[in-house]
């Protein structure tokens, strides 16, 4: 399992949001992190730590 910790930084605010979520493996990973970042790319910059 690969453990994943996202931040949802909003630029208008500043918010941050985290969110956690476990996968099978890193391709999977990699799979949701792009989904996630095409969701939120009009309004907020995506970190991956």
């Amino acid at each position: 399992m690969v453990s994943n910790k996202i931040y949802l930084i909003n630029n208008g605010n500043l918010q941050r949001f985290a969110l956690q979520f476990e996968t099978k493996n890193q391709e999977d990973s990699k799979r949701i992190n792009l989904l996630l970042y095409l969701l939120v790319m009009q309004n907020a910059v995506l970190a991956v730590i």
